[in-house]
């Protein structure tokens, strides 16, 4: 599993793998018991990348197990998913609000940070939030100012079949952006990815989850077809 990046140099295949989650079967105290997926739930997703006409550039399956992990980096509420065969955890924290916020491994100007970042918006609740600003003294009185923010609101609801059944996805659509403003010198840059994510709240799961820099050639899709729940 592999955390998002946003750089300058964008690499966005394969990302948001398996944001999937099933009921907790946990009954201690603080252990987030109701909200998390239950600790050993495992699920697949299939990510495929597509150019601008549908076509299929890449496809493959990758599957994680559920662990959890309370009061990491601030969140009281958190899921880890550990892919198989190694590589990168993905972190996945359930907010008090109901919505869900991913942690992102942010490149920007040569620097990186793990940021949480909401992709989940509730019917009347639109997010528009700064996640992330840093300033950076470059000299002869210019500053490079980088940010980061989300935007999200409700879509309505999709029917979403996993495993041959059929559920009421909870649909978010929003944009992730960052900016780069050269402060002192007068330009500034932009940076846009469009997001689409299916939820379904019954399997606290992701059914689909569609990302595309703004404008861009590829669409990284992301469909949950298997899901094993504890």
């Amino acid at each position: 599993m592999t955390r998002l990046r946003i750089s300058a140099h964008v690499l966005f295949t394969s990302l948001l793998a398996l944001l999937v989650a099933s009921c907790s079967d946990s009954t201690s105290p603080g252990d987030g018991s109701g909200v998390l997926p239950g600790v050993g739930s495992r699920y697949t997703t299939t990510v495929t990348v597509e150019d601008g006409s549908g076509g299929i550039l890449s496809s493959q399956n990758q599957s994680a197990t559920v662990e959890h992990a309370p009061g990491y980096r601030g969140k009281e509420n958190v899921a880890k998913y550990v892919p198989d065969g190694g590589g990168q955890d993905m972190y996945l924290a359930f907010e008090d609000d109901g919505k869900v916020s991913i942690e992102f491994l942010l490149t920007l100007a040569g620097q990186s940070d793990l940021i949480w970042v909401p992709i989940t918006a509730t019917p009347g609740s639109p997010t528009d939030e700064e996640v992330y600003r840093q300033t950076q003294v470059l000299g002869g009185g210019v500053s490079l100012v980088t940010t980061a923010r989300v935007t999200a609101e409700s879509a309505g609801t999709e029917s979403v079949t996993v495993k041959g059944e059929d559920f009421e996805a909870k649909r978010t659509t929003g944009k992730i952006i960052a900016t780069f403003e050269y402060v002192g010198a007068g330009s500034s840059t932009d940076i846009s990815y469009d997001f689409d994510v299916a939820w379904i709240e019954e399997l606290k799961m992701f059914g689909r989850y569609d990302l595309q820099i703004e404008g861009g050639p590829q669409l990284t899709r992301q469909v949950l077809i298997d899901y094993e729940l504890k």
